[in-house]
């Protein structure tokens, strides 16, 4: 592209919020191979203005050009358009559960659709300009602040964008890191990489920008090379507790004798029934199973369908979604399958007891289960998003990649509690008549005239779930639960 070409153009752009506004009648021009540093005091619309550039913010008027293309133009794919405008945060935004290399990577593969072999050598070669590549298979937590705010640049560059936005590169590091990431982006600045940089580093600013532009309160006060702006300045113990002792004298326990022991075991436990009946108590269990297993399956999808709708940008889905949501956590599930089974034949929409059975459970696991994934996504930062939004990766593939993984380790314990609990409710089918093992179990002591068939029910129901509370214990120490 022609030097003299603008990369990037600011026409008469606005930002308010509600009724203060941040930005006023910015315009701007900024050509290739350019870099331009704002500088300016804190709250003067330097950040509002470089995310406004690639619709981090929306503004609420004037026109930003990105190679000629307005990228609040109708029509425009923000996505594609994003691949073209790196972005470099101030708290690095690196996703935690990735690699220095997978950080790299993944808009390379998701966004660009490159192979894994053709990305991972781009990333290297983005890695190794940044004097990153040694540091290729560490985590976040195992790079100092320095390091990250390099694959962070890494990750914005390996896209080969048309312009890189850095905004405050280096406030969030110690005073020794700053130096190598200057270096960093002076060497960028060599291979004629058109930048933007909002920056408080004015040693940076007066030696390495083409031009610096001030703002304050929300305008371009003056713009210019920088010894322009640079050489005339115009401006708590637990509580003992202690046990009453009763001096009253024990009463001698009562032995049982054989006879009631036998009768206890007759009444309970008798083999003969318990033979005659464990057929029919397994096939009780084998229905409770695959209900129980459609009714995770189902629920846990539309849960996960639920709190994305919910992430959307659109205020009516949102309460659509939330009230949805609370109408079921408010209904008791014996109520649902009553009403669906037994009421909507009236409608012309006939039920057999297991789907009516699943249908409740699923759809009020569903609504807890919403609450648990959107209470998972709104604990991560909201910077993990913006930075994979700003390498072209689209929301559903930002919350798949990135929010998603991050928030699972919050949402999976308190996740399989709320599915033991929904669960359960497998019993209540037998209000429908589904011959699961609650029904089975009473319909047998009726013809036995003996409870044998309700205990091998109860010990049906042990069997099946106990292994379901010993995984969610587990998980609860795995992921430290409630430890402070």
């Amino acid at each position: 592209m022609n030097a003299a070409f603008p990369i990037l153009q600011i026409n008469g752009l606005h930002k308010s919020y509600g009724k203060t506004q941040v930005l006023g009648d910015v315009s701007l021009d900024v050509r290739a191979g350019e870099l331009v540093s704002i500088i300016g005091p804190s709250g003067s619309g330097k950040s509002t203005l470089l995310r406004c550039c690639n619709r981090m913010e929306q503004a609420t008027g004037g026109q930003v050009l990105v190679e000629g293309r307005d990228i609040y133009g109708p029509g425009v794919n923000l996505n594609r358009l994003r691949e073209r405008i790196g972005m470099v945060f101030q708290a690095f935004n690196l996703y935690p559960h990735l690699s220095a290399l997978g950080n790299v990577t993944l808009a390379l593969r998701t966004v660009k659709k490159m192979g894994r072999t053709q990305a991972a050598q781009v990333a290297m070669e983005a890695l190794h300009r940044v004097g990153m590549d040694h540091k290729a298979a560490a985590l976040p937590a195992q790079l100092s602040g320095g390091q990250q705010q390099r694959v962070g640049i890494a990750r914005s560059i390996a896209l080969t964008p048309a312009i890189v936005l850095f905004d405050e590169p280096t406030s969030a590091l110690d005073p020794e890191m700053v130096g190598g990431v200057l270096e960093v982006m002076r060497e960028l600045r060599a291979t004629g990489m058109t930048m933007v940089v909002v920056t408080h580093e004015m040693g940076f600013a007066q030696e390495a920008s083409d031009r610096v532009v001030f703002m304050d309160q929300g305008s371009i006060v003056e713009q210019g090379p920088p010894a322009q702006i640079f050489g005339a300045p115009g401006r708590r113990a637990r509580p003992v507790s202690s046990r009453a002792t009763s001096t009253r004298p024990r009463r001698p326990e009562r032995k049982t004798s054989a006879m009631q022991l036998d009768k206890l075991v007759f009444t309970f436990f008798n083999s003969e029934i318990a033979a005659r009946y464990l057929p029919q108590i397994l096939q009780g269990a084998v229905v409770t199973i695959e209900l129980g297993a459609a009714v995770i399956a189902a629920g846990l999808a539309l849960g996960l369908l639920l709190a994305y709708l919910r992430s959307l940008p659109s205020r009516p889905l949102r309460w659509l979604v939330i009230g949805f949501v609370d109408i079921l956590r408010a209904m008791p599930p014996l109520v649902l399958i009553i009403l669906f089974y037994f009421a909507l034949p009236f409608v012309g929409l006939p039920l057999g007891p297991f789907a009516a059975t699943w249908l409740a459970l699923a759809l009020v696991l569903a609504a807890f289960s919403e609450e648990v994934f959107w209470a998972g996504i709104e604990t991560q930062p909201r910077g993990l998003m913006e930075a994979a939004r700003s390498t072209g990766l689209s929301h559903t593939q930002a919350m798949g990649w990135i929010v998603l993984p991050q928030a699972s380790r919050m949402m999976v314990a308190p996740l399989t509690n709320r599915v033991i609990s929904i669960t359960k409710g497998t019993a209540y089918g037998s209000v429908a008549s589904l011959n699961e093992i609650l029904n089975q179990a009473t319909s047998a002591t009726s013809f036995a005239g003996n409870p044998t068939p309700l205990m091998l029910g109860a010990v049906g129901y042990l069997v099946i779930f106990m292994p379901v509370v010993a995984l969610g214990r587990w998980i609860e120490r795995r992921y430290g639960l409630g430890r402070h």
